[in-house]
């Protein structure tokens, strides 16, 4: 057996990108448009993939799958991964939009209207929430709330209906549901009765009923050539139509996945615990990791909530100089309206945490593809932002552009040899 010089190069690059993978950093990659296009990995990212494996198909690099996904579990989206890559992806890994949803200890004991598809209930109970209904069910209760249908209209109720579903005290919302107008119908419902579903309309509430969105994202990439409109499309209704209703603002309690800097906080947390589980097999030290490389195809999601998370960093620096007393990220984030309602003790593990910095690298396999869509953006100024995502313009800026996970890989590389 021989190897040309070509054979030994590409062999010692492998090497080397291994051993670079696996020890002084962590990385969040997204999935959608990163990682996959629908239902079809990229081949590309495969490819990355076999570089940061061992000998057992387990990841021996720190990293975490940060997706903005919320309708599906852990459990399933890493069976998912699992087949896709031919590598074992633990659900601990992943990091779904809803994730944080578990530090809201307030919402566990209220009852709560959800709304989106898949396995929701499930995904909720194991979120914490107790007292669940959703949409369907409220429909059902209620056959008269939905008229959209002119089917539904013909329907004659002989009995008079009286409440049997006690009151909603709190909304979340997974994701895009299926049926829109039926969900943004019966969640406006429930606005403006203050809960009471089958109270008449008469002085709306304000503030109204607590909401938690767990996913803004106006557009994401799956199988066709152009994005698909998402769960922040289907908000932006729902925010049009409270507002035409009454002439105000709908209020969040909370809204996850990315941009939102809680979900990193997060991720940086199950990342510190993953990386020590590798040193167990792989004698890597979790204290080492200072740097987090985001990697994302989405600028208003992956990019500005990276930014969002290394800006947060600087100030935990800074303040880390500046007083000597017990740090925590709760006393920088004093400016958030869910700051009392978060269970900060989950994160207390990150007030030692050794993360310096986030550098954010946007690939061109999903919504982003070239420089052109920040030409088109300028020309007709325009900003999938969620309106209450608080970022300027810089925030939008990726420290690094490159064509697929593969090439993100080889820059790391780079940059910490």
């Amino acid at each position: 057996m021989y190897f040309t010089i070509g054979k030994l190069l590409k062999i010692k690059s492998s090497i080397i990108l291994k051993v670079y993978i696996s020890k002084q950093f962590g990385l969040f990659i997204d999935i959608d448009g990163v990682v996959t296009r629908g239902r079809d990995v990229l081949p590309p990212a495969k490819k990355a993939f076999e570089t940061m494996i061992d000998s057992s198909k387990l990841l021996n690099q720190p990293l975490v799958f940060l997706t903005n996904s919320g309708t599906s579990s852990t459990e399933e989206k890493s069976n998912y991964l699992t087949k896709l890559l031919d590598i074992h992806v633990n659900p601990s890994q992943i990091i779904m939009s809803y994730r944080p949803l578990d530090l809201f200890k307030k919402f566990s004991t209220k009852n709560t209207l959800i709304s989106g598809q898949g396995p929701i209930e499930n995904i909720a109970t194991i979120m914490g929430i107790k007292n669940l209904i959703t949409i369907e069910q409220l429909s059902k209760s209620y056959p008269l709330l939905d008229m959209m249908a002119n089917a539904r209209r013909e329907i004659i109720v002989k009995d008079n209906m009286k409440s049997i579903l006690p009151r909603i005290e709190a909304i979340v919302l997974f994701g895009e549901p299926v049926n829109w107008e039926t969900s943004l119908q019966l969640i406006i419902d429930v606005l403006l009765t203050d809960g009471y579903i089958d109270k008449k309309f008469e002085m709306f509430p304000y503030p109204h009923i607590p909401i938690i969105s767990c996913n803004s994202d106006f557009i994401w990439m799956a199988q066709w050539k152009n994005p698909r409109l998402g769960h922040g499309a289907f908000l932006s209704c729902l925010e049009s139509l409270y507002k035409k209703m009454t002439g105000k603002e709908l209020i969040y309690s909370a809204i996850l996945g990315k941009p939102n800097v809680l979900n990193y906080l997060y991720a940086e947390k199950i990342l510190y615990e993953n990386a020590k589980k590798i040193n167990q097999h792989h004698h890597s030290n979790p204290s080492n990791i200072q740097t987090i490389y985001a990697i994302g195809d989405n600028i208003e999601s992956d990019i500005v909530g990276g930014n969002i998370y290394n800006k947060l960093l600087d100030k935990k620096i800074e303040k880390s100089r500046t007083q000597h007393s017990d740090f925590s990220y709760q006393h920088l984030l004093h400016d958030k309206n869910y700051v009392d309602l978060v269970d900060w003790t989950q994160l207390s593990d990150l007030d030692t945490s050794h993360v310096t910095q986030c550098k954010t690298i946007l690939v061109q396999t999903g919504v982003f593809h070239s420089n052109l869509d920040e030409e088109r953006e300028k020309a007709y100024k325009l900003s999938y932002n969620h309106r209450d995502t608080k970022a300027d313009p810089s925030m939008k800026r990726a420290d690094y552009v490159v064509k697929d996970l593969m090439e993100a890989l080889k820059l790391i590389r780079k940059i910490e040899a």
